[in-house]
C-alpha cells in the first residue's frame, strides 16, 4: 500500500537553507546531498511505519511521522 508523503513548506525550506550552507563549504556535495534528502523521504510512501510518530500527532488528529 503507498502511502502519501507531504513535505510541509518551512521543512521544504529548511532543506534548501541547509542545501545553501552545504554549498557554500561543500559545493561538490550538495547537489548529492540533497537528492539523496529527497529520495530518502520518498521512501515513506512504502515505509512509513519505519519513522516515529511525532510528539504533535495527538494535537493534530491524524497520525504523522518524521525521519530524522
Amino acid at each position: 500500500m503507498a502511502y502519501r508523503v507531504k513535505l510541509t513548506g518551512p521543512a521544504e525550506g529548511d532543506a534548501y537553507q541547509a542545501f545553501e550552507c552545504i554549498r557554500e563549504v561543500a559545493p561538490d556535495s550538495a547537489d548529492r546531498w540533497l537528492r539523496k534528502l529527497f529520495a530518502t523521504l520518498m521512501t515513506l510512501v512504502d515505509m512509513p511505519e519505519r519513522c516515529p510518530m511525532i510528539p504533535e500527532a495527538d494535537e493534530l488528529g491524524h497520525p504523522a511521522r518524521h525521519l530524522l
